[in-house]
């Protein structure tokens, strides 16, 4: 049985800086959070709305390069171009440590 509670997605890969969809006629170009998944990159939200600092992500502290699990909602979109894209309302970000190599 569900309480109601939106089902949460995980995202993981490398927190990076990543050039922001455009959604704006005529486009305004910047940079957002990411999650490098491999796949293309997956912008980090809040309420709707770019995020663009880590500091805004809250602890766990975490910088632009470590990887991160982020749990949220993860949406598809398409920009003003016809390009698509994911974001993933943030729900948390979980600090990863890189693999070991095994030797």
């Amino acid at each position: 049985m569900s309480d109601g509670a939106p089902a949460m997605d995980r995202v993981e890969g490398a927190l990076v800086l990543a050039p922001n969809p455009c959604t704006t006629q005529p486009c305004l170009p910047g940079t957002a959070l990411a999650v490098d998944t491999g796949d293309g990159p997956c912008f980090l939200t809040r309420q709707g709305a770019w995020l663009v600092d880590p500091g805004a992500l809250g602890p766990p502290t975490v910088a632009i390069g470590d990887l991160v699990r982020v749990t949220g909602s993860v949406n598809q979109a398409v920009d003003v171009r016809g390009e698509a894209f994911r974001t993933v309302e943030l729900g948390s970000v979980e600090r990863r440590e890189p693999p070991v190599a095994p030797v």
